[in-house]
């Protein structure tokens, strides 16, 4: 059994809480209730994230929802993105990563270098309201984001993908 303290600052579990190291479930999309626990975990999310004004998206496990979605608010309006998946191909281009990048759960750090993050992805997901399935392309920070945030689902965090350094704003 995981002994480590569960930290929760303004909704959002900190780091080193368990929860954002074991992977999520995905929202089982043919049962009826789901869209209710969707609209639920949706409005938890946003209303976390409208405390947060540095932050652009959460993942669902940040809050302690042990499902796969997550909210961000990249385009100014909020979408929910319900079970992601990447579609990483073997040839596709990685480089380091294109700005600084935060995490909510870790306050106070920001990567500069020591990882990389792929600058176009195929992505696939499930978009709420209207639970229609988006297959699409996306690159530079849209891609940033949605790596990170998909990483929060599989139990990760940017420590996790560290290669060299990292700073520590003040």
């Amino acid at each position: 059994m995981n002994d480590q303290p569960l930290i929760i600052k303004d909704g959002i579990y900190q780091y080193p809480s368990p929860i954002l190291s074991r992977p999520v479930a995905n929202y089982d999309l043919d049962l009826p209730e789901t869209e209710q626990e969707i609209h639920r975990d949706s409005m938890r999310l946003q209303s976390v994230l409208d405390q947060t004004p540095q932050g652009v998206a959460i993942a669902a496990n940040q809050c302690g929802i042990r499902k796969s979605m997550f909210v961000h608010r990249l385009h100014g309006d909020y979408m929910t993105v319900i079970n992601p998946r990447l579609h990483i191909t073997p040839d596709q281009y990685v480089e380091d990563i294109l700005i600084p990048e935060g995490c909510l759960s870790i306050p106070g750090m920001t990567v500069h270098i020591g990882f990389k993050r792929y600058r176009q992805i195929a992505v696939s997901y499930f978009e709420y309201p209207s639970l229609s399935f988006i297959e699409e392309t996306i690159e530079d920070f849209e891609a940033q984001m949605f790596q990170h945030e998909y990483d929060h689902l599989c139990g990760m965090t940017i420590l996790d993908r560290l290669y060299f350094d990292y700073s520590t704003s003040s």
